[in-house]
């Protein structure tokens, strides 16, 4: 149906299709909200949205009730907002989604970790916000994650050095923190990006990362302050103790302590 040029919203109805398994209706002018009749295709496998003008919020409730036979989820390139909702970790057999191109916003859900068979997770060109979730640590299966272009902040996760079958990860622009990992997928320059991190530092000289300040370079530089510091902070006490001594001096009881009875 995507090369029909359908207009208008996505009716209804079209949860009469009972038995649909598949439903792409890409690349299209579809316009309005996702409706919440598609919760009644009970064997729906795959769904494609993608590319249309579908604005409004993700159905949270639309998702949980899904088939747990859905492995391929679409809804990129649309106008949707709000929050990407938890529910969808009740897809446990989802394979690939893809939310990317859309305006959605909030914190990226730890739930998702649940969908284990996760092989692909698109969620770039969005208004995320906050860390990277420890929850996502349960995505033993992924293999393409794209999280660039959001507003995601902190270090970046070490469990990612532990996915084995990861292959492709982006996490360019954003507003991450601290050292990159050096193990796992990181230890393939081709395989990642960070770029546009300002904040983010490594010891690739490849990577075009400031370089990380090593605890012993640290330690160093510590020392030296230390050095400059200590006696600073004993000429001062001298010179305290000795204003003090006179200020007493100076007030000491005037006249002749001999002075005969």
């Amino acid at each position: 149906m995507s090369e029909n040029l359908l207009h208008g919203k996505i009716p209804t109805t079209i949860a009469n299709l009972s038995q649909l398994n598949l439903l792409v209706l890409a690349k299209n002018k579809l316009q309005g909200s996702i409706p919440t009749s598609i919760r009644n295709l009970f064997f729906l496998s795959a769904l494609n949205l993608s590319h249309n003008e579908l604005n409004g919020t993700i159905p949270g409730d639309t998702f949980s009730q899904l088939s747990s036979r859905t492995q391929y989820l679409d809804l990129s390139h649309n106008k949707l907002i709000g929050h990407l909702p938890s529910e969808i970790n009740s897809l446990i057999n989802l394979n690939m989604l893809d939310v990317s191109e859309n305006r959605l916003s909030g914190n990226i859900p730890g739930s998702l970790g649940a969908c284990q068979l996760l092989g692909q997770l698109f969620m770039q060109r969005n208004f995320f916000e906050g860390i990277i979730p420890l929850g996502l640590s349960g995505l033993k299966g992924i293999q393409e994650l794209d999280l660039s272009c959001n507003n995601l902040s902190g270090p970046i996760p070490e469990f990612f050095e532990g996915f084995r079958l990861l292959h492709s990860l982006n996490l360019s622009f954003n507003d991450l923190t601290g050292q990159v990992p050096q193990r796992g997928v990181f230890a393939n320059a081709s395989a990642i990006s960070v770029i546009g991190n300002s904040k983010l530092c490594g010891h690739d000289r490849d990577s075009h990362l400031q370089p990380c300040k090593s605890v012993e370079g640290m330690s160093s530089q510590r020392s030296s302050l230390l050095k400059v510091i200590l006696p600073l902070v004993a000429v001062s006490m001298l010179v305290i103790l000795a204003s003090a001594a006179y200020y007493i001096w100076k007030q000491r009881p005037k006249g002749n302590l001999l002075t005969p009875i």
